[in-house]
């Protein structure tokens, strides 16, 4: 066998291996770097007659299922950017709210928030808020629903004006003024 045949074989050789190895850490999970993967944050767009949301992409580093819901409602409470300002977007969500865990069990995300979360703001800014976090929360096709918790407790009402009932978990459909069919 000539030198560059052998070369050759043992170049396809080490990469038969390389992608077999790689086929086995990613079915184990066993990544040492989290792979980058675009997340969509829910913002506000003011309309002339009504508001909306609208999917704006965010890129995140994230091993586990937990881990993008928790960056992607980080990249949330950040708001949008500079330029995203300029194209009419803002968010309902106060910028000091802070993030305290993020659990998931089974179809429910659990997202437990700091006070600020439910601070300020009338019935319509509490509705667009809680629609921003359901809608990035459950954007992930294992999640179905959201638990909102505030510094570790379940709350009956959400808001100031106490209208807002979330004892049960929040759905994309229990906001009819953004849901237009597709995941419930």
């Amino acid at each position: 066998m000539k030198r560059w045949e052998r070369i050759t074989v043992w170049a396809l050789l080490g990469i038969f291996c390389g992608l077999v190895l790689m086929w086995f850490l990613l079915k184990q999970g066993w990544w040492i770097l989290p792979i980058p993967t675009g997340v969509d944050v829910y913002f506000i767009q003011q309309t002339e007659d009504q508001s909306q949301l609208v999917a704006v992409k965010r890129s995140i580093r994230a091993k586990t299922l937990e881990n993008r819901i928790q960056l992607a409602v980080q990249e949330l409470i950040a708001g949008p950017t500079p330029a995203e300002k300029e194209g009419g977007f803002y968010s309902a969500v106060p910028s000091q709210t802070r993030l305290l865990n993020c659990r998931v069990e089974g179809e429910t995300v659990f997202l437990d928030f700091s006070p600020d979360v439910d601070q300020g703001g009338g019935t319509k800014d509490m509705e667009e808020r809680l629609g921003q976090i359901v809608f990035t929360a459950t954007q992930f096709p294992a999640v179905k629903q959201v638990q909102l918790l505030i510094n570790g407790e379940q709350p009956k009402y959400f808001g100031g004006e106490g209208i807002t009932e979330v004892e049960r978990p929040l759905t994309r459909r229990d906001f009819p003024q953004f849901y237009s069919g597709g995941k419930q």
